[in-house]
């Protein structure tokens, strides 16, 4: 198979395992964010629907969002913090690149990390500054309240050793958070120089757009296959009915919640059997406009994945007969997405890394058994979160093979160029695939 100039690079193993990781914090981050509206709503229900139960209820759903909160914050710190050892691992792995094969460039979506203005660690710094106002927060009235207990006359006892145990662990956690920032000037600077060594020549860039220009097929629209567009209409309106119907369920919801108890510390209402009938309409139709949402919403993800599979599916085809480019377009959209194995990762390390922290935990803090789902369920939430982690380190490599066929048979140049270094006030195109060799 006919190779072009510019190269699509899978990561290294040790940038892949990174960004993995850093992706996992993340998906437990959203995960997690999900359990916690999902335990709200579910103490609602449960008041309203069953006020017999909502106090027994109450200690678990406390448990619950507490686990669920430190789960966001601690995925989202995961998340923010490894995504700039992953940028920085990539960056070497580019610089031996452009040594070990100056005429075969990275294109420019990877050249783009080398090239731009911007580090790799801006997350980091975004979340330091976030961790330090609102810990710093958090430890000055934990500190406060050790000083009103100090000038008591109670004796402290072994009730007083977690809180004690937290206030040292957040003051050592935002202390570190300062260092990391004061040594990440150094580690900008350095990562700076090394970024230089790995910018591949203007002349070698031109070359290989050149050769692409010269073996470059004919464009010609593609036309999508009749699955591939049915599949997509699905998708796209399984979309827009799925938000309409979640919002409507919500909507509904609320209103019965709200005609029954008006405010949390109003006295609840009691109607007559007409006004209990048409209360029960209510939560009645907000339960069939909440379940049809979830039922579309699986029905988008699944039409969606098998959209975004077929379409590759046939991409890669249209690619191998070399007979024809597609439209500009769709070169730039299908050369920078990802492999549609990723849209699995991500539902499993969200599922299980939401499930995972409550099912395990829940039982430690509220002191209960169980939560009425059979024995295996964290154990197959743990399970689901590791076939992700999994999938997701496949992806790495999927996607630079798809990439790899894609230019071998389109021969797009180096499509889609990063913004100059100095900008103006003139508005940026976009150069066409055809003009990239100027």
């Amino acid at each position: 198979m006919l190779m072009t100039g510019f190269r699509d690079r899978a990561g290294s193993p040790a940038a892949r395992l990174v960004s993995v990781l850093s992706t996992a914090g993340f998906a437990i981050a959203g995960g997690s964010g999900a359990a916690f509206l999902l335990t709200l709503v579910s103490l609602v229900i449960a008041e309203e629907a069953r006020p017999d139960v909502a106090a027994a209820l109450d200690a678990a759903g406390r448990a619950g969002i507490g686990i669920t909160s430190v789960a966001i914050i601690a995925g989202i710190a995961i998340g923010c913090v490894l995504r700039g050892p992953a940028g920085v691992l990539r960056t070497r792995q580019l610089v031996r690149a452009a040594a070990e094969e100056p005429e075969r460039p990275a294109p420019a979506a990877d050249r783009a990390l080398l090239e731009r203005d911007a580090h790799p660690f801006g997350m980091f710094v975004g979340f330091s500054i976030f961790w330090l106002s609102i810990g710093g927060l958090a430890l000055l009235l934990m500190l406060l309240a050790l000083g009103e207990g100090a000038g008591s006359a109670v004796e402290p006892n072994a009730e007083d050793v977690p809180f004690l145990i937290a206030t040292a662990v957040l003051g050592g956690l935002l202390a570190a958070d300062v260092v990391g920032l004061i040594v990440l000037r150094r580690v900008v600077a350095a990562w700076r120089e090394e970024a230089a060594r790995a910018r591949w020549e203007p002349a070698a860039r031109t070359r290989a757009a050149a050769a692409d220009v010269a073996r470059r097929p004919p464009e010609r629209a593609r036309t999508p296959r009749p699955v591939e567009r049915a599949l997509g209409l699905v998708a796209d309106w399984s979309r827009r009915l799925c938000g309409v119907l979640l919002g409507l369920g919500g909507a509904v919801f609320i209103l019965g919640v709200f005609i029954r108890q008006p405010g949390r510390f109003a006295e609840r209402r009691e109607f007559d059997e007409t006004g209990d009938a048409g209360l029960a309409i209510i939560q009645t139709a907000a339960a069939v406009l909440l379940g049809s949402g979830l039922v579309l919403l699986v029905i988008w993800v699944l039409s969606a994945l098998a959209a975004d599979s077929a379409r590759v599916r046939a991409q890669l085809a249209h690619a191998d007969a070399g007979t024809a480019s597609p439209e500009y377009a769709e070169m730039r959209a299908a050369l920078h997405a990802d492999a549609p194995m990723l849209r699995v990762a991500h539902i499993l390390l969200g599922l299980g890394g939401g499930a995972a922290p409550l099912l395990l935990l829940l039982p430690v803090f509220a002191e209960v058994d169980s939560l009425g789902l059979p024995g295996w369920a964290a154990p197959a939430s743990l399970a689901g979160f590791a076939l992700g982690l999994v999938l997701l380190w496949i992806t790495h490599d999927r996607t630079a093979a798809i990439r790899t066929r894609l230019r071998a048979g389109w021969a797009p140049g180096d499509i889609d160029p990063p913004a100059p270094a100095k900008t103006t006030r003139r508005r940026r195109t976009r150069i066409p695939a055809s003009l990239s060799i100027l």
